[in-house]
């Protein structure tokens, strides 16, 4: 009796386990020690949109990305035939093609003492915990940088009150005709040039003193584009879509043409290196607006982090160009102080516009890819009067 009580707890657990493997949230597969895989629960279905049969009899290298090299998956090998557990985080696809990344544990498993049967592999989805640690990193990042830039702006406007103060009482003590005259109206405009970027810096930091006025943004976005229009190179091609009829918006005249100053030298830019590439071809910038409405439920991709617009009715500028295009490495360093390449950012530019559109309240977004050209667009709040 006490034999068949004990086969009857037996089974009981073997079902209580089988349960638990099927219930479990996170994916779970077994494999022999060949690689084959002999099970898989349902939430690897739904991780990875592979049915149990389409898994069964297959490698797990079915979710291979080509993102890891093969000395990755060497050492993950020599990990688990060695009856080591290996942990770690990898770039897998789903069978729609779609990538996600995947923190997996391996754990080699077989009877006591004896050898090596069978791997069980539990997987989760990191993609979305990873991509908010690396947004937090981005807007704490922002923030210091934010702060170091108004400090330094601040103690730099200090210094050049003084200079330009004493330069310009010199100046005013001072015979036309005074052979200093001419060094000192360099000083002069050698320190308005310093208090411009002391400027930009407030502005990155999102500290600049606004001049608010009631703006017709769209007709602001034109005469910063035909200034632009007559300077540039053949082969490169200047298109406007800016309606008449959308709403103001409260906003600093002058630092919304500084910010529109620099998207359209990037852009410019841009196309020059594409130009560059591929000499005797049409390249081109287009740049437009539109009411824009932002849901409050909407996805923020594509918005820079730090400048993501609450809900409500934006005007949208976007600047298009059809240059070489950024990856993402260089996308999440654009908006850096100083950040350079061959052709994107000079200085303060990219930084400033972001410290612009904080300021305003607005957001901003970019979309880009290698070889496609890329696509800045700035939001502004609509002015609405109760």
């Amino acid at each position: 009796m006490s034999e068949v009580a004990g086969a009857v707890r037996a089974e009981e657990w073997l079902r209580l386990q089988a349960s638990a493997l099927e219930s479990a949230a996170n994916g779970i597969i077994i494999t022999d020690t060949a690689g084959t895989i002999v099970w898989v629960n349902p939430s690897f279905t739904r991780m990875t949109g592979y049915q149990a049969e389409k898994a069964v009899g297959r490698n797990p290298r079915l979710l291979k990305s080509g993102r890891q090299d093969p000395a990755f998956y060497r050492g993950l090998w020599e990990t688990i035939t060695a009856g080591r557990v290996w942990h770690g985080e990898l770039i897998n696809r789903r069978k729609d093609g779609s990538e996600y990344v995947e923190e997996q544990t391996i754990t080699p498993v077989g009877d006591t003492g004896g050898p090596i049967t069978h791997f069980v592999a539990i997987k989760q989805d990191v993609t979305e915990a990873r991509r908010l640690q690396r947004e937090l990193h981005e807007r704490r990042h922002a923030e210091t940088v934010g702060r170091v830039a108004a400090g330094v702006a601040h103690n730099f406007n200090n210094l050049l009150t003084g200079i330009l103060g004493s330069a310009s009482l010199a100046l005013s003590r001072l015979d036309p005709a005074h052979p200093v005259r001419p060094s000192l109206d360099r000083i002069v405009a050698t320190s308005e040039r310093a208090a411009r970027i002391a400027r930009r810096l407030l502005a990155y930091a999102g500290k600049a003193i606004l001049d608010l006025r009631e703006v017709s943004l769209a007709g602001l976005v034109r005469g910063e584009a035909e200034a632009v229009a007559p300077g540039l190179p053949s082969g490169m091609e200047l298109s406007l879509d800016l309606p008449a009829g959308l709403p103001p918006v409260l906003a600093d005249g002058l630092q919304v043409r500084e910010a529109m100053a620099s998207v359209l030298a990037n852009a410019v830019e841009a196309v020059q290196e594409a130009l560059s590439r591929v000499p005797g071809g049409t390249h081109r910038i287009m740049v437009s607006a539109a009411l824009e409405r932002v849901d409050p439920h909407r996805e923020a991709d594509g918005y820079v982090p730090q400048a993501v617009p609450a809900a409500g009715e934006y005007v949208a500028v976007s600047v298009a160009d059809t240059g070489p295009g950024m990856d993402a490495e260089t996308l999440a360093c654009i908006f850096d102080p100083f950040f350079t390449t061959k052709f994107l950012g000079r200085g303060l530019g990219l930084a400033a516009v972001m410290g612009t559109v904080l300021a305003h309240r607005g957001g901003l977004r970019v979309a880009s890819v290698p070889g496609g050209g890329s696509t800045m667009t700035l939001l502004f709040p609509v002015r609405r009067w109760c």
